[in-house]
C-alpha cells in the first residue's frame, strides 16, 4: 500500500486548500497532545494584495512536534 500521508493535497475551488502530513487529530493520535504544538495565522496572498482586494484573507494552520527543529506545516487554506 501507498502512504499518502506526505503528498500534498490542493483543491482549486472559490476556497483554495491544500494540505501536507497529518492532521492536528492525527498528530495527536500518534504523538500524543503534550508533544503537539498548533499554530494559527491569518494572512493575505500576494495575489491580492497588489489589487487592494481586502476581503480575501487567509488562514494557515501549522500542526508541529515539539522535538523537531523543523517545522512543517500540515494546512494551509484560503478563506
Amino acid at each position: 500500500m501507498t502512504d499518502y500521508a506526505n503528498v500534498p493535497t490542493t483543491v482549486f475551488t472559490p476556497m483554495e486548500y491544500g494540505c501536507i502530513g497529518l492532521s492536528e487529530e492525527d498528530a495527536i493520535a500518534k504523538y500524543g497532545s503534550e508533544n503537539i504544538e498548533v499554530y494559527h495565522s491569518n494572512f493575505q496572498a500576494l495575489e491580492h494584495t497588489l489589487p487592494g482586494r481586502d476581503n480575501n484573507s487567509g488562514y494557515a494552520k501549522l500542526v508541529c512536534l515539539k522535538t523537531e527543529n523543523v517545522r512543517n506545516p500540515c494546512s494551509v487554506q484560503h478563506v
